[in-house]
């Protein structure tokens, strides 16, 4: 918001279309609060004596002044009609200076230090002096148009949105950038589904969850149960939070999911504008580096120019009535050293002056996420993989002018959730659909080569329009992009400057003799390929995992494989470079079994990045990979009790202390040759009894039945469940759960759905007992904002 481009004839005039309720609630108590008062309450009405509004201030002597404020509409002077103004000011003002208020802290009685007489026109000298003279008190202070606008310049800039609002085209904006096409001939290529993801020909209905706690009376007595909680992405906005987190990995469709938002929430408030929102969608890194004063300036030049307008998108009354929606993506990608900060600050003061609006934010399940104090206010829902059907539908819509059959396409999709490392996902099933041919040769074998391929296609390489030229240089452009992104993924960038950009891809052709190359490429890359955004001067990839999976594969030395190991920031970069080095198991096993002296935090890091990256290891030998599979379990068994400390110091959550590390580390386990080599492995959990832990093997054959069913082999699995004994009872629970969320969600052939079905009836009469604990400690950790305050979140009570 620039304010001084508004004409101070245009603000005056604005002050003077206000009501005088409009002027008091949206103008003085947010200066006078936005100034460091306190109080603020409405006192209108019969219990008036004078006074619209009361404020309080504390000084640095610890006196309390005590501030009454009169408000009145348009101006005030001698003259004509307004005089009779003046004279109910006058004795409103009188009123006051006599009646004492009721302090809310300790309901003490006192009268008002100082009277404020505020009015949204001009106050004239002759006007204030005879006041004065009536009413006989210096304690008296004027507050009109020429005092107020300056004021609203600097602390309340927001006001002056609704001078000259108009919504329409950015509501059509909207539509035009989710539904329209904006990339030229670009709409029959195979970047367009991945563009596209959330416009009405591709998307599909994502949803989110949580663990809730019910009360429900059963013959005539309350029962506290445990309940899963699942809703349409799109209703989130109904949750009565206003605070709201939503956690995904990536290609999950966070990004999607807020878009397709934005849309429907346009179309509603364009057909009905009684119950008309606004949706701004917004980048954590471009908030960060346009280093705005407030979220609603930002939010403001963000709807601006999505609109192409000079007028304001909404008002500061949409902002009062919490109509103004905050989508902030890619929370994750904020380098930790104070970014986040930045922004959940501003995030808070905007929810602390607005507090019906609603603000959620997308970000992968990283650490940070559940450290965060601030984040920790927010009500958490994580988005739900999508179901096999959803997939079908991905599949189906991409390839309509394929004409492939939709056996076969469910045939290559149970073969895609295969590939480990990666749950199945909609950027995932959309890169697979677009680049495939449906046949088997086409199946990548890992996540590297899927998306290799993918990238190989939008580079260019297999255009057969653009001839033998275009398929020499594709792995040229590849490789100066691997070089890139790496040097992007160091500084723990998201976003360079194209400058910047140009001269780092500049330097790596030149040095391989490619000059004459330079400028075709650079257009190429960057405004052809499809794989990154364009913002301002700044460019980005589309989506983090392609740099991700560029920056895996520009790891040049062993020696920096050793060193990252245990970063989080570089997990899926590290999967993506062992795709790329499939045989290379021994830099793999050398790398993990280096790592001494890590604290158990680290080393945990460290064992499911290499458990992970195990599995894309597909060139490697059997026994080689079954050995490092055993240093993963090794590691994560010995890890667990000093995490679990970590995370619950008090020990008073044992069950969800456990399942959270159970869920981190489960999929670093699973692996194809488990099945064909069980009974040995069986053997050598067996004799894992050593350490702190009489029950230590217990606990390895929990990972080796974990590592079957995230691998599919939920027949395998049955076989061990049912001779498995634990002393500790979170391995069944945690078993049930995983076999659960396997029968519900993943597209697993109907025979070992069965067997999940089977595993789960097996074990619930012997998880049952402990359901009650479960839901003791699960109500201590739900969470929600109420009254500014965190508080346990309210048990519903169902009839």
């Amino acid at each position: 918001m620039n304010v001084e481009k508004i004409s101070r004839f245009k603000k005056e005039r604005f002050l003077k279309t206000l009501s005088e309720d409009e002027f008091r609630d949206r103008v003085v108590r947010p200066i006078m609060l936005r100034s460091g008062y306190s109080d603020g309450r409405d006192l209108c009405g019969p219990s008036e004596h004078g006074k619209d509004t009361v404020f309080s201030i504390e000084d640095n002597l610890g006196l309390l002044t005590i501030i009454a404020v009169q408000t009145k509409k348009g101006n005030l002077n001698l003259a004509g009609t307004t005089s009779k103004n003046l004279i109910d000011a006058m004795t409103q003002i009188k009123t006051a200076l006599a009646t004492s208020i009721v302090l809310l802290t300790t309901k003490q009685k006192v009268r008002p230090n100082r009277i404020i007489l505020a009015a949204s026109g001009k106050i004239n000298d002759a006007a204030r002096q005879h006041i004065l003279d009536e009413v006989k008190d210096l304690n008296i202070t004027f507050f009109d148009s020429d005092y107020l606008i300056p004021r609203i310049d600097s602390i309340l800039p927001e006001l002056w949105l609704g001078i000259e609002a108009d919504i329409l085209p950015y509501f059509n904006a909207i539509e035009t950038m989710i539904n329209g096409n904006r990339f030229g001939d670009m709409d029959d290529s195979q970047d367009g589904a991945l563009l596209n993801a959330a416009s009405d020909e591709t998307f599909v209905t994502l949803s989110l969850y949580r663990n809730t706690i019910k009360k429900r009376k059963i013959s005539g007595k309350f029962v506290e149960e445990l309940d899963f909680e699942e809703l349409p992405m799109s209703s989130i906005v109904n949750h009565k939070a206003r605070r709201i987190l939503i956690l995904g990995e990536g290609g999950s469709g966070k990004s999607t999911g807020l878009m397709r938002l934005a849309l429907e929430m346009a179309r509603q408030s364009i057909e009905n504008d009684t119950a008309l929102y606004v949706p701004i969608l917004m980048k954590a890194v471009e908030i960060f580096r346009s280093k705005p004063s407030s979220i609603v300036s930002y939010a403001d030049d963000v709807s601006r120019n999505m609109a192409s307008s000079h007028k304001s998108c909404f008002t500061d009354k949409y902002l009062v009535d919490g109509r103004v929606l905050l989508l902030v993506d890619g929370f994750d990608e904020l380098a930790p050293d104070g970014e986040r900060n930045v922004i959940l600050n501003l995030i808070d003061e905007f929810i602390n002056q607005y507090p019906k609006c609603q603000v959620i934010i997308a970000s992968r399940p990283y650490r940070f996420v559940f450290d965060d104090p601030i984040l920790k206010k927010f009500e958490q829902f994580n988005v739900s993989p999508i179901s096999w059907k959803q997939a079908e539908k991905i599949v189906k819509r991409i390839t309509e002018q394929k004409r492939v059959p939709q056996a076969q396409a469910n045939e290559f999709l149970r073969r895609l959730e295969k590939i480990h490392g990666f749950e199945l996902n909609p950027l995932l099933v959309t890169v697979f659909a677009a680049t495939t041919e449906h046949t088997k040769q086409d199946i990548p074998a890992n996540i590297t080569e899927l998306f290799k391929k993918f990238t190989e296609l939008m580079l260019g390489r297999w255009d057969e329009r653009k001839g033998l030229r275009q398929q020499y240089q594709a792995p040229l452009k590849d490789f100066v992009l691997t070089r890139l992104a790496f040097n992007m993924h160091t500084s723990r960038k998201v976003s360079i400057s194209r400058i910047e950009a140009n001269e780092i891809i500049r330097d790596e052709l030149v040095q391989r003799g490619h000059e004459e190359d330079v400028p075709s490429l650079l257009d190429e890359i960057f405004n052809r390929s499809g794989l990154f955004r364009i913002v301002g001067d700044n460019i980005e990839f589309r989506h983090h995992l392609f740099q991700e999976f560029f920056a895996g594969r520009g790891i040049a030395e062993p020696e920096t494989v050793h060193q990252l190991i245990h970063d989080e920031w570089w997990k899926r970069a590290l999967i993506f470079f062992f795709g790329e080095k499939a045989d290379n198991i021994g830099l793999l096993s050398s790398a993990a079994k280096q790592n001494h002296g890590l604290t158990p935090m680290l080393l945990l890091e460290a064992a499911t990045t290499v458990g992970l990256a195990l599995q894309a290891c597909y060139l490697s030998p059997v026994a080689e990979k079954l050995d490092l599979w055993k240093w993963v379990v090794e590691s994560i068994e010995s890890c667990q009790d000093p995490c679990l400390l970590d995370i619950d110091p008090r020990g008073e959550r044992p069950q969800t202390s456990f399942f959270n590390y159970y869920l981190f580390v489960r999929d670093s386990v699973s692996l194809s040759h488990l099945r064909s080599n069980v009974s040995n492995l069986q053997e050598w959990c067996k004799s894992q009894n050593h350490g702190t832990s009489h029950h230590a093997s217990d606990r390895f054959i929990f990972w080796l039945i974990t590592g079957l069913v995230e691998a599919g082999e939920l027949n395998a699995a049955e076989k061990l469940v049912l001779h498995f004994r634990p002393k500790d009872a979170r391995l069944i629970i945690a078993i049930h759960l995983g076999c659960h969320l396997a029968r519900e969600v993943r597209p697993l052939s109907d025979g070992e759905k069965a067997s999940a079905q089977r595993i789960c009836n097996h074990l619930d009469e012997k998880v049952a007992p402990y359901s009650a604990q479960i839901v003791k400690e699960m109500g201590s950790l739900l969470l929600e904002m109420r009254n500014g305050k965190v508080e346990s979140i309210e048990i519903e009570t169902l009839e």
